[in-house]
């Protein structure tokens, strides 16, 4: 049985595959939906123009409106992103974690190539990689 799913996003306007597959899990199995994005522990851009960086879109709002009747929070976290990945999902005890495939050079993914593929190796729960 599926209650809780996490699905991680970089903290960019960029979603990507992996928000809509754990939507649209969630959805089917009624399960409850975290939205976790994971910003650097620093950001040069806050550093040197603070007022410049953009907010992190709030995807929960999106997400009530595409899948009405879904239940989602957001959460937001600070650090290596694998390591809040793992974090968050034993806190809240998720069944499964949603993160879209890494890929070469392809900087809208939340973790790279080789790191979305050890985090398979580490997260509590399993984990479905989402092609991008």
């Amino acid at each position: 049985m599926i209650a809780r799913i996490l699905v991680g996003t970089p903290s960019s306007s960029h979603a990507g595959a992996a928000l809509e597959a754990a939507a649209e899990l969630a959805s089917t199995y009624d399960a409850e939906l975290i939205v976790l994005q994971v910003e650097p522990i620093i950001d040069a851009r806050r550093v040197f123009d603070p007022d410049g960086v953009p907010e992190a879109p709030d995807h929960s709002l999106l997400l009530r409106r595409s899948y009405p009747g879904l239940r989602v929070r957001s959460h937001l976290a600070r650090g290596n992103p694998a390591r809040a990945m793992c974090e968050v999902a034993t806190q809240e005890h998720t069944d499964l974690i949603v993160i879209q495939q890494g890929r070469r050079g392809n900087g809208g993914n939340m973790l790279s190539h080789r790191a979305s593929g050890a985090l398979a190796q580490i997260a509590p729960c399993p984990v479905l990689l989402v092609a991008s």
